[in-house]
């Protein structure tokens, strides 16, 4: 009886050892998993479509000390992305706005993608070949004053 109980307090004892420690995350925090992640964005806004594979290339060998690195494209042809297994998200490119969503509020919603995108990914360092996401808010905005009849694109 006496070895029964040192060897459940033994095996009690090693058990709490080899448990690994409890995690805390934040309630706030959107993440699944805790730790920080360091994430790049890129921006391809505007870039010919001849031009991605060379960006990818050249991004995949200098931010590889990021763990993510995230492209945001207006190029509805993603294929090259997909074939390399890149991030991506999309969003409509300049021409596509001006030349359809007149009387829409594109400015506007393009700034509040842009939160979420930096809300969902938390980048430490943002890149732009082409556009940035702050000249193509201002484009659409340009756009927009210059289009009689429409408050904004």
């Amino acid at each position: 009886m006496r070895f029964d109980r040192k060897l459940a307090a033994a095996a009690t004892a090693l058990v709490e050892r080899l448990r690994p420690a409890p995690t805390t995350v934040d309630e706030d925090d959107i993440r699944l998993m805790p730790g920080e992640t360091r994430v790049a964005l890129v921006t391809l806004f505007g870039v010919p479509r001849a031009d991605v594979p060379d960006i990818l290339t050249a991004t995949a060998a200098t931010l590889a000390r990021f763990d993510r690195v995230v492209y945001l494209t207006d190029d509805p042809d993603f294929s090259e992305l997909r074939r390399r297994g890149a991030t991506f998200e999309y969003l409509p490119a300049l021409s596509e706005i001006t030349t359809r969503g007149a009387g829409l509020p594109w400015a506007r919603y393009l700034a509040e993608r842009r939160t979420i995108l930096v809300a969902k990914w938390r980048p430490v360092q943002e890149i732009s070949y082409g556009l940035s996401f702050d000249d193509l808010i201002a484009a659409v905005a340009a756009a927009a004053a210059e289009t009689p009849g429409a408050a904004e694109f």
